[in-house]
């Protein structure tokens, strides 16, 4: 069983949205897995129906850009609860250096505002592993920081990318 905790103003939610929320297998289609997901107690539980690891993708509030469809990195199970403000983080800053790499955007000098953007939501990711612990809300709160920063960071990376492939053309 999966198990994240979320925080509303600091202190454990007493209620969570659960919009389309569902797990994912890591299978190279990232099939949507057989699985129950509830909320209680500050906590949202996932019963999965499949022995493996799994990624939770639920919509989740996204800055100025409204509520988004997010995932975590695929998890295994364990009895302590992953932080969910954490997990989504981490996983669109993998997604953002896959991309980055992917892209050949290392010539990227770090004054780009991606390079910038980058290095800003790592920082404050880092920040939120480091305490977790022991503040996890406080954690919980700079992962979400993170992850804003992360999202405007993926579109800012997508126009320098398309800039840069239009300019090659060109």
């Amino acid at each position: 069983m999966l198990k994240f905790k979320v925080f509303t103003d600091e202190r454990p939610a007493t209620q969570w949205p659960l919009q389309n929320a569902y797990l994912v297998s890591a299978d190279s289609n990232q099939s949507p897995m057989r699985a129950e997901v509830f909320f209680e107690d500050g906590i949202i539980w996932c019963e999965k129906r499949e022995i493996g690891t799994a990624a939770l993708c639920l919509q989740h509030p996204a800055g100025d850009c409204g509520e988004l469809t997010l995932q975590t990195c695929q998890l295994p199970e364990r009895e302590e609860p992953y932080l969910l403000a954490i997990e989504l983080a981490r996983h669109r800053l993998m997604q953002l250096y896959t991309h980055l790499e992917e892209w050949m955007l290392f010539e990227l000098s770090v004054e780009h505002v991606v390079m910038k953007r980058l290095e800003e939501a790592r920082g404050l990711f880092l920040a939120a592993i480091g305490c977790q612990w022991e503040a996890p809300a406080r954690a919980s709160q700079l992962a979400d920081q993170a992850l804003n920063i992360a999202i405007d960071g993926a579109e800012e990376m997508a126009l320098a990318h398309a800039s840069l492939l239009l300019t090659r053309r060109k």
